[in-house]
């Protein structure tokens, strides 16, 4: 993500698996794990659960 500096410049700040990419203006962190996750794949992975004979 582009972080704006004081003096209007930008820089980048990289975040990787396993890693959180902290939102100073909001005062919060985001797991790049979570912002990428699969949910279909949870979701099939259940639905194969309930099948009979699972």
């Amino acid at each position: 993500m582009f972080h704006r500096n004081e003096d209007d410049s930008w820089t980048l700040r990289e975040a990787r698996a396993g890693q959180g990419a902290h939102l100073e203006v909001i005062g919060c962190t985001l797991s790049v794990d979570e912002v990428y996750r699969d949910p279909l794949a949870q979701a099939a992975t259940e639905a194969e659960e309930r099948l009979p004979g699972s």
